[in-house]
């Protein structure tokens, strides 16, 4: 993010740039966006929308590209990416910041949820085999999408 603040490009594109020396955004590389939100933020608070820039996301997600807020959970600050559909819907997006705020509350750093699914997600040799089965049935009859619509 500070890269792009301090970019004097009007667009900017790092993988186009045409600076090769001394570039202004090299004076913050290394610097991780969340070393700025845990001095700004406090405890519990979260901060404006940012929206992913990314050309994957640009060119397949439609409705449900990436967007995404910092928020500082005591231990750490996360970062927090959801549809666009939820960003742009107060209600929905007062309820992912109370409920992933609560999550790493409980889970001291780590939200209580991400971590009991992690502990009981296990794909059994049967699992695989069924799956592998599906998708050898669907993939040459109905040329399966793997795209996110």
């Amino acid at each position: 993010m500070l890269r792009v603040a301090l970019c004097p490009q009007e667009n900017p594109d790092c993988d186009h740039c045409p600076a090769t020396d001394n570039r202004p955004c090299d004076a913050v590389a290394g610097l991780a966006d969340r070393e700025l939100f845990v001095r700004l933020l406090g405890e519990g608070e979260r901060s404006e929308i940012f929206e992913s820039r990314s050309a994957v996301v640009g060119k397949y997600y439609g409705a449900h590209r990436v967007k995404y807020f910092y928020i500082n959970v005591g231990a750490e600050v996360a970062r927090i990416e959801v549809p666009a559909w939820v960003a742009d819907n107060d209600a929905l997006l007062g309820l992912v910041h109370a409920a992933a705020f609560d999550q790493c509350r409980r889970g001291h750093g780590y939200p209580v949820a991400l971590a009991e699914a992690h502990e009981q997600a296990v794909v059994t040799g049967s699992d695989r085999e069924s799956f592998w089965r599906w998708w050898n049935l669907c993939w040459p009859r109905n040329a399966c999408r793997t795209a996110v619509r």
